[in-house]
């Protein structure tokens, strides 16, 4: 089963928010709206973008990631 995402949908939400400070629950809140649930490769765009990093979350049994905002 292919789950290709198509991370060009968050383009214009990234270029938005990503520089402003304290705006990582919007831009989840998008990322929900457009693809229904918030997909492991997006997470990790959004890292790319914001520079928060990102870890696997393993009180999730490794099958999560969690974005360390702590920075913001």
């Amino acid at each position: 089963m292919d789950n290709c995402i198509d991370l060009s949908l968050l383009d214009g939400v990234l270029d938005e928010y990503a520089s402003v400070k304290g705006s990582l629950i919007t831009i989840l809140q998008h990322t929900q709206d457009i693809y229904g649930y918030l997909p492991k490769e997006a997470i990790e765009r959004i890292s790319e973008r914001t520079g928060i990093a990102t870890d696997r979350d393993e009180r999730d049994h490794g099958r999560g990631y969690i974005l360390h905002a702590v920075s913001l």
